[in-house]
């Protein structure tokens, strides 16, 4: 039987692996690693969709997209990383019936993040 979270763990292993071998093909200079899923038309056997991912490098500091993540790369080390959650409807109801609400609401805010990502959490 699948254990919770490991599709996700796989998937943060595999990128991480892709993302250390561009840092050892690129050692040195300033650049961005671009990270991003998308669904597409095909459908696994259980019915959940298939992802494609993308890794993509930038010489000059991508846009910000939703549902990416940038990592900043000076000199072969990640120095900053800039994630934009995905445009997708949030189920309120499995969250409060999985982790439930805190007492004191509070909402995040952020500058760097579009108007439509500030949550109650």
């Amino acid at each position: 039987m699948q254990q919770l979270g490991e599709t996700a763990e796989a998937m943060e292993a595999e990128d991480q692996k892709a993302i250390e071998a561009i840092l050892n093909k690129r050692p040195t200079g300033n650049y961005w690693i671009l990270l991003h899923y998308k669904s597409n038309e095909l459908f696994m056997p259980s019915g959940e969709r298939i992802l494609n991912r993308a890794i993509k490098v930038y010489n000059t500091k991508p846009p910000e997209l939703i549902g990416t993540i940038v990592h900043e790369v000076k000199n072969g080390e990640i120095v900053d990383t800039d994630v934009s959650l995905p445009d997708a409807p949030i189920d309120w109801e499995s969250v409060l019936k999985h982790a439930g609400l805190e007492e004191s609401m509070a909402v995040e805010t952020n500058e760097k993040k579009a108007q439509a990502y500030l949550y109650n959490y």
